[in-house]
């Protein structure tokens, strides 16, 4: 059963699953479509280009798939994909891409808190957590179990690696290995993540290696791009991989006064 508020603006060609609900004021667009047991909170709004997995919580005042923050879109329809069991707190904004052919892409499982902002062409992995206020701009690349301090910012075509950790207040204008934590502003490189390895359950000996990955790529001195690429090849270390073939910034550097 659907259940939408009688002041709800939901359009005749939407198409919701079993057991959504839209509460009051809020609005669902022409051409969006909602999987089974969505909940879209009062005065929130989806846009026509909104493909919304199942049990999708979106919240107060939330915009989701609402047009490009872009000088150079066209007005092309575009899309916005949200994988199943994500929720967008009060008052996020989520945008579709300038790209009709490449959607904006939320993985599963992922958590946008209040005020947070994801980018137009952005690509963010399942299992993310984006604190109060993050700002990510457009073409920024999350890979899977993410989480950004609140006020964070990255900034545009910058590629985060699985299980990166970017603390509040810090800005990330370069790349940030997979499972490496990073702190300040400019953000710089603070070490292993070993918590996020653990909650992803990765085994002991893969987290060993992860961490002697990290220690090759920032102390042993070689140039980056050839250390990248040689952990990139290596089959039991495929965060590298993905990370290695999406990557479009430099990397983050040491903080100052200590040496690679």
């Amino acid at each position: 059963m659907i259940k939408i508020h009688q002041t709800a603006l939901v359009a005749p060609d939407a198409r919701l699953g079993a057991g959504c609900e839209v509460g009051p004021w809020a609005i669902v667009s022409s051409g969006a479509v909602l999987g089974e047991n969505c909940m879209v909170a009062a005065r929130a709004v989806v846009g026509s280009g909104a493909r919304i997995g199942n049990g999708v919580k979106i919240g107060v005042g939330a915009l989701v798939a609402v047009d490009p923050q872009d000088l150079k879109y066209d007005g092309s329809p575009t899309l916005l994909e949200v994988g199943d069991g994500c929720t967008i707190r009060e008052y996020a904004t989520v945008s579709t891409s300038t790209d009709p052919e490449r959607p904006t892409k939320i993985g599963p499982g992922c958590l946008l808190m209040a005020y947070s902002h994801v980018g137009h062409d952005c690509d963010v992995g399942a299992n993310c957590v984006l604190s109060n206020g993050v700002q990510l701009a457009g073409f920024v690349t999350l890979g899977d179990g993410c989480n950004l301090g609140g006020l964070s910012a990255v900034a545009q075509n910058c590629t985060l690696g699985s299980g990166a950790f970017l603390a509040g207040l810090s800005k990330a204008d370069r790349d940030v290995p997979p499972f490496s934590k990073a702190m300040g502003n400019p953000a710089r490189w603070g070490g292993f993540n070993r918590i996020a390895a653990e909650r992803m359950g990765l085994p002991p000996e893969r987290i060993a290696r992860l961490e002697r990955a990290l220690r090759e790529l920032y102390r042993s001195g070689r140039p980056a791009a050839e250390v990248l690429a040689e952990l990139a090849s290596d089959p039991d270390l495929g965060e590298y991989a993905g990370f290695a073939s999406r990557r479009r910034m430099g990397l983050i550097q040491l903080p100052h006064g200590k040496n690679a």
